[in-house]
């Protein structure tokens, strides 16, 4: 555990993470000094929350990292970023806000999930399963609740359900899993990283603490991921979606099926699953394979299975109008995602797309938008880009923004059709994260029904 009374200790960020780490070296008596690129009218809300006593430097007239004992960096700051060098180079130790809050757990288990795709869903649904199993989890990390901000309430019954992204990823030190989930692999954030191979390394990190005594979960469907866990000391689990494995979690005529040591066991059946689609086929196998190692009664694991309806901006069904059904998916941040999202329907789609580019290969949209999309309605600062590397596989039109989409796709619409927001892209160059732009889509719905006000569909409402 870190002694950081009466220590300097500079946080990089004073985003939702850069908070809570002020907030709990607060509590430990450190003396805290924050940098951050915004300019103070940006951070205004944030500094009205800060403790007492903690000094802000904000805009860009910090060039360096001032006198300290250590520095941690919130996940928005990559390492090449000037002030993370400078830590480097004057030898300060750095570190996270997740292995920030890991340091003063006090033995409380850990489970840690990260993958490109379904991270918050399967965090979410493991810790409903361990709640209706009679455990006592907190679930935290990248799903918006800072480890950080857990710790002072933490219990010493606790199981942590956490979900880490590769940015937290890249700057632990001695952070350490009892149980790693490595849920699946696609390219993303080429924004961030120079080569794929650098956003493999950040994620292959979550096994690198871990010890013989320490678990793994596996989708065995990623030769990726397989190859990355033989790294690991950790005992190894498998789960698979397409095979059916010789020992571990699969589906068999329908049946999610568990073998282990020769014995095998039927836990239910998937059309019992209000989830769509094969990606979310495999959080559940990853979900149930871990509260099986955790010894859950195979009845709360069902019954949570069955009724649990997902997170909000994820393959969300919105309102139907004129029989079109409109889906928020805008956590889709990524080609992967938009994918899963396509395969989860098998009625003609209008595709919503369109944000900030990440350097995602787009091309690998074409096959899945010439099978399953009639029209694709581009919007943001990528539309031209995605537009050019799917030239030819489907009719393309390009807007403004989403509320314009809303309206184009319903005028293009035809009934039992889905109109589907995925946007393949981040949502940064015109809101503030996904959960702002899935509610604008949401409020731009729910004005179109209103402007229709039952009267069914009609084109000059565009």
């Amino acid at each position: 555990m870190l002694n950081l009374k009466d220590k300097n200790v500079v946080v990089l960020g004073l985003g939702k993470s850069g908070l809570s780490s002020c907030q709990l070296l607060s509590l430990l008596g450190a003396n805290v000094i924050v940098l951050d690129e915004k300019n103070r009218d940006e951070l205004r809300g944030e500094i009205n929350r800060l403790p007492e006593g903690i000094i802000v430097h904000y805009g860009e007239k910090i060039k360096e990292i001032p006198p300290c004992s250590l520095v941690v960096a919130s996940p928005g700051f990559p390492l090449e970023h000037p002030w993370m060098k400078d830590a480097h180079n004057k030898g300060i130790p750095l570190i996270g806000e997740i292995e920030l809050g890991w340091q003063f757990l006090s033995h409380q288990p850990v489970i840690a999930i990260t993958g490109t795709n379904g991270k918050s869903t399967t965090v979410t649904l493991i810790g409903e399963i361990l709640k209706n199993g009679g455990k006592n989890p907190v679930v935290c990390g990248n799903i918006d609740i800072p480890l950080t901000s857990v710790i002072p309430s933490i219990k010493k019954d606790n199981i942590i359900v956490l979900e880490v992204s590769s940015f937290q990823l890249e700057t632990i030190v001695e952070f350490r899993a009892d149980i790693s989930i490595f849920l699946n692999f696609a390219p993303n954030h080429l924004d961030r990283y120079l080569a794929i191979e650098d956003y493999i390394k950040a994620k292959a990190k979550i096994f690198e603490n871990q010890t013989e005594d320490d678990i793994m979960l596996i989708n065995a469907d990623f030769p990726v991921v397989l190859n990355i866990s033989r790294r690991s000391k950790a005992k190894v689990f498998l789960f698979s979606v397409k095979e059916r494995l010789k020992e571990g979690l699969f589906i068999r005529n329908g049946m999610i099926t568990a073998r282990f040591s020769e014995k095998e066991e039927t836990i239910m059946d998937i059309s019992e699953i209000k989830l769509p689609g094969l990606h979310n086929l495999e959080n559940i196998l990853a979900s149930v394979l871990v509260s099986l190692l955790l010894r859950v009664d195979i009845e709360a694991i069902k019954n949570t299975i069955r009724n649990f309806s997902g997170l909000p901006h994820r393959i969300q069904p919105i309102a139907t109008i004129s029989n079109i059904m409109f889906v928020d998916d805008s956590k889709a941040t990524n080609v992967s995602s938009c994918i899963a999202a396509i395969m989860s329907f098998d009625r003609p789609i209008i595709l919503l797309a369109g944000g900030k580019d990440k350097r995602e290969d787009y091309t690998r949209l074409v096959p899945y938008l010439k099978e399953r999309v009639k029209k694709l309605v581009l919007f943001g600062e990528s539309a031209d880009i995605i537009s050019g590397m799917t030239s030819g596989a489907v009719e393309t039109h390009k807007v403004s923004g989403i509320e314009e989409a809303v309206n184009l796709a319903y005028a293009l619409a035809e009934e039992d059709d889905i109109v589907l927001l995925s946007p393949c892209c981040s949502s940064f160059d015109q809101f503030k994260d996904y959960k702002e732009r899935g509610e604008f889509f949401v409020k731009c719905v729910y004005n179109l029904k209103s402007r229709l006000n039952g009267r069914g569909k009609v084109t000059s409402s565009v």
